[in-house]
């Protein structure tokens, strides 16, 4: 089965993100609440999320893709989430490049 990220922010400057409630089956492999990919200047902030793996996933790109383009996520800030039933609140560099 594929993964299913419900949120999937990709190159993304300066985004602001609250007041978000996100739920997935907990039957659904590989659900991320939020995926930052190679973003900058990124505030989470008010959030409920309950999946059934990573609540939000830092990244910095996939495989040769990630690494041609280079670009990693810095400058993010979690604040005042709600994160129930996944595997990780926080998750970092789990498809790095």
């Amino acid at each position: 089965m594929e993964a299913e990220f419900i949120s999937h922010f990709i190159s993304t400057f300066r985004k602001l993100h609250s007041s978000y409630t996100q739920k997935a089956a907990h039957n659904i492999p590989m659900s991320d609440g939020m995926d930052i990919d190679s973003c900058s200047y990124v505030l989470i902030s008010d959030c409920d999320i309950d999946v059934n793996d990573d609540c939000i996933a830092i990244k910095s790109g996939k495989d040769e893709d990630g690494r041609r383009v280079n670009r990693p996520s810095r400058d993010i800030v979690v604040e005042k989430c709600i994160f129930r039933d996944g595997h990780g609140g926080v998750s970092m560099g789990s498809e790095m490049s």
